[in-house]
């Protein structure tokens, strides 16, 4: 007695078919996919942090500023290590030293906060000189007196100046994060003012 063979389903058979055909191409489409969005990724992208373009923009050019200002005051202070002579050496050596760290720090972490926020950190002498409200030190031989009264000038400047900013940032720009962010600077900036008053009898 012969024995049949054993069929699939037709459908079974359409499936299997239209699998093979198609195999290649669903293969390719999901490595496309794939792709594009690793693309898609790595594409520059404003952040999404619920403030306008415009308010971020403004307030970088306040950050831009600050960091303008550090850039200035961190060169100053540098100088005053270096150069400082007289019966304080020792300790104004280091005080400066400390504090010039501690601004280069700050300047970076301004700079940093710029990128953040999705724009360009200035990085250049020339464009902290133009754009600080601080004066560059040309004067030679300084006593150690006048170096302290100078930088304490500068940090009392950079005090009042991130204040001014605190409150446009966290009212007109709604940016709460920034606000706090130049709360901690001037903080630093008061510390390092309160050293130098002191250093100068100036209570």
């Amino acid at each position: 007695m012969a024995t049949q063979k054993e069929t699939k389903p037709k459908a079974a058979l359409s499936k299997v078919s239209d699998n093979s055909a198609n195999g290649g191409n669903s293969t390719n489409a999901n490595k496309q996919n794939g792709l594009d969005g690793q693309l898609d990724h790595a594409r520059p992208r404003r952040p999404s942090v619920d403030i306008g373009l415009d308010m971020t923009a403004e307030t970088c050019v306040l950050l831009t500023q600050v960091v303008s200002n550090q850039g200035v005051l961190y060169v100053k202070t540098r100088n005053y290590h270096w150069n400082v002579v007289g019966p304080n050496f020792h300790s104004l050596h280091e005080v400066f030293e400390k504090q010039y760290k501690m601004l280069e720090k700050a300047q970076d972490e301004t700079a940093e906060r710029i990128r953040q926020l999705g724009h360009r950190a200035q990085g250049s002498l020339h464009q902290f000189i133009e754009g600080a409200t601080l004066r560059d030190e040309e004067r030679d031989n300084l006593d150690a007196d006048t170096m302290v009264r100078s930088l304490l000038a500068d940090h009392e400047e950079c005090i009042r100046g991130l204040r001014d900013m605190v409150d446009t940032i966290e009212v007109d720009h709604e940016d709460v994060g920034t606000a706090d962010f130049l709360n901690a600077l001037m903080q630093k900036h008061e510390m390092m003012a309160w050293m130098l008053r002191a250093l100068a009898n100036l209570g």
